[in-house]
C-alpha cells in the first residue's frame, strides 16, 4: 500500500503530523521492516521530531525489532536530541532496550550529555 501511494502520486514523503510525526516514524514504532525501507529510499528525515515515538529512533526502540533500529543507527548520528528525553542515549533505557544502549555507546554517544526530563543516562537507566 504504501508503495502504490508512493508510485502513483506525488506525495511528499517528509510530510510531518498527527500523533506519530512521519510515515518513517509510525513504520519504525510498528515494527514492520519492510515498510521502514521505503521512506528510508525515498529520503524520509531520519531525526525528525514530533509524534508518539518523538523521532524514528525512540519509535523503533519501542517497536524492539533490531534490524530497524540497526538500520536507523547507521544513518543518523548518535548525538542527535530528542525533545523529551533529551538525547537518544537517554531515551532507550526508558523503552528498555539494552541493545541499543550497547550499539549507542559502541557508536560514541555522549554518555555525560546533559537535559530531558531524566538530565543524565544513568538517571534514565535507573
Amino acid at each position: 500500500v504504501v508503495n502504490a501511494l508512493l508510485e502513483n502520486n506525488k506525495i511528499n514523503i517528509k510530510l510531518h503530523g498527527g500523533p506519530y510525526g512521519t510515515a518513517l516514524q509510525v513504520a519504525a514504532y510498528r515494527g514492520d521492516e519492510e515498510t521502514v525501507k521505503i521512506p528510508f529510499e525515498r529520503g524520509a528525515d531520519v531525526i525528525a521530531q514530533g509524534g508518539k515515538g518523538e523521532n524514528v529512533i525512540e519509535a523503533a526502540c519501542i517497536s524492539g525489532v533490531d534490524a530497524i533500529i540497526q538500520g536507523i543507527f547507521a544513518k543518523i548520528d548518535v548525538s542527535t536530541p530528542c525533545n523529551i528525553h533529551g538525547s537518544i542515549l537517554q531515551a532507550v533505557p526508558c523503552i528498555g532496550n539494552g541493545s541499543a544502549v550497547e550499539k549507542l555507546l559502541k557508536e560514541g554517544a555522549k554518555v555525560n550529555w546533559t537535559g530531558g526530563i531524566y538530565i543524565t543516562a544513568l538517571q534514565a537507566a535507573a
